[in-house]
Formats: structure tokens, C-alpha cells, sequence
């Protein structure tokens, strides 16, 4: 999507600051295992979803202490 919104002349210069460390693009990705691990089997409990929140609380703060970086 960013890709095509690129060729909009004027925006281009608002999406240059698209740049990802690979730190952010691990946690994304960690996240997408976890979400999977965690729906896969199609059944749910209150455990799940703890962990699901647990997991969102833990990238928030990840994401909250980075912002510098």
C-alpha cells in the first residue's frame, strides 16, 4: 500500500520516515506466532486470552521505551 501511495506525487515526502529496525520487525512478527499459536486450534479460554492481553501489555511497553531509539 505504501508502495503505491509513493507514486502520489507530494506524499512521497511524508513516507520517507518508513523506516522499520529489526527489532520492531521481530516483535511484529514474534506477535503474528503468538496470535496463531494461540486461535489456531479454533477453541478459547480465559487463559488464552490473558496471554493474549499479557502479550499486547508486554509490546506496548517494548514499543513505549524504543521510541528513541
Amino acid at each position: 500500500m505504501y508502495s503505491l501511495a509513493g507514486l502520489v506525487p507530494g506524499l512521497s515526502f511524508f513516507l520517507n520516515n518508513l523506516t522499520f529496525n529489526l527489532g520492531r520487525v521481530l516483535v511484529v512478527f514474534l506477535s503474528i506466532l503468538i496470535t496463531g499459536q494461540v486461535t489456531g486450534d479454533g477453541e478459547s479460554n480465559w487463559l488464552k486470552g490473558v496471554q493474549l492481553l499479557a502479550v499486547y501489555v508486554i509490546l506496548g511497553i517494548v514499543f513505549f521505551f524504543s521510541v528513541g531509539e
